[in-house]
């Protein structure tokens, strides 16, 4: 497995990529989606998490602030802290939000709007 751990300027977020020899490419990179997209997502901060039974987490929501674009991310957390935020990610790629899941990611922008 190659050695991937991106950091995109001076902050806590730090990613590191699952990447597949069989396709000689990160599954992000698959899906036609690039590290900074990563990077944008977690640090705009507008998404839905969950975790799953497998201890990895789901997180969807919206790519960054004014962008109508929804991404759903798999990844697993090696490292949360204050100071810093390893995560390893798996995959990821776009999304299409159900009713409900609208709902709940849009939540109080009426609110940050007035």
């Amino acid at each position: 497995m190659k050695e991937n751990i991106f950091n995109f300027e001076p902050s806590e977020w730090f990613f590191q990529f699952f990447y597949d020899e069989g396709i000689n490419r990160t599954h992000v990179e698959d899906h036609g989606l690039q590290f900074q997209d990563i990077h944008a997502f977690f640090t705009y901060g507008k998404y839905l998490e969950f975790k799953r039974k497998d201890g990895c987490f789901e997180a969807i929501g919206y790519l960054e602030k004014g962008n109508p674009t929804v991404i759903k991310v798999i990844y697993r957390k090696l490292k949360d802290t204050k100071r810093m935020r390893l995560y390893f990610i798996i995959t990821a790629y776009d999304y299409m939000l159900d009713q409900d899941e609208k709902i709940n990611l849009n939540e109080g922008d009426e609110k940050d709007e007035k």
